[in-house]
Parts: structure tokens; C-alpha cells; sequence
């Protein structure tokens, strides 16, 4: 059992986070927990995905058929950045015209694959920052 405030929780329903380094403070090295694809990064402590269709960010840390909620924040200089969370099974969610200044955006979705894949589907630059994963 655990203690929140006046309530009692049980230990079962406490969602654990999935996502290594969310927050992308470890940029290179052991525990960055992202694999950086095309031109995608994880320094300065953001995730950072370019205009290239290779761009993105991924972990593999998901279990087929389990639903799972998402939250990040994320932001564009491009008026046309568009965010895909996904997996290699198909895109789950796309935010579209992903503001100048950092807003955050939460959800939920069903995975079809073990790998999260985080990518810009336009023709915008995408920086993103504290991400998480729970299982729902």
C-alpha cells in the first residue's frame, strides 16, 4: 500500500514510468535511453527532431495490446511541424501545428509494436522535452 495525501493507493495501481530519460538530461553515453535517428538529437537537454524522414527518437519499451498515456511538451520556430507518436505498427497520434513556445500534450494509445517512435511528419524542426510513458 502506499500513502498519497489522505488516500490510500495500492501499490498495483501506481503507473510506473517507462520512458528512460524523459527529460534528456543525459545526452550521450549510459542511461540516454534514446536511440537518435537521422538527424534527431538528445542534447541541451531536449530531444530535438529535424525535417529529415529519417528524424527520430525511439525506445523500445512497449508491449503489444496494452494502452498506455503519454505526456510531452513540445515546440516549433516551423508553422507546419507536425509530431507523430508511433510505433513500427502505425502512427497513433499526430499533433499538428506544433506552436513556437513549449505546450504539453497528453493521451493515451494501444500499442501494435514494442518500439516507440517519436518523429516529425512535416516540414518543421520539433523540440521536445519531458516525455512520459505509464502504462494506463
Amino acid at each position: 500500500m502506499l500513502s498519497l495525501g489522505n488516500n490510500i493507493v495500492s501499490s498495483s495501481s501506481v503507473s510506473r514510468e517507462l520512458i528512460v530519460n524523459g527529460s534528456f538530461s543525459i545526452a550521450s553515453g549510459a542511461g540516454v535511453g534514446w536511440t537518435a535517428n537521422g538527424g534527431a538529437t538528445t542534447t541541451g537537454g531536449v530531444g530535438f527532431l529535424n525535417d529529415d524522414p529519417g528524424s527520430s527518437l525511439t525506445q523500445s519499451i512497449l508491449t503489444i495490446g496494452k494502452v498506455y498515456n503519454y505526456s510531452l511538451i513540445a515546440k516549433s520556430p516551423d508553422p507546419f511541424g507536425n509530431l507523430k507518436i508511433s510505433d513500427d505498427a502505425g502512427a497513433h497520434v499526430t499533433i499538428s501545428n506544433v506552436p513556437a513556445t513549449f505546450t504539453e500534450y497528453t493521451g493515451s494509445f494501444t500499442a501494435g509494436h514494442a518500439l516507440l517512435i517519436l518523429h516529425e511528419s512535416s516540414s518543421g524542426d520539433i523540440t521536445i522535452d519531458n516525455v512520459s510513458i505509464t502504462e494506463a
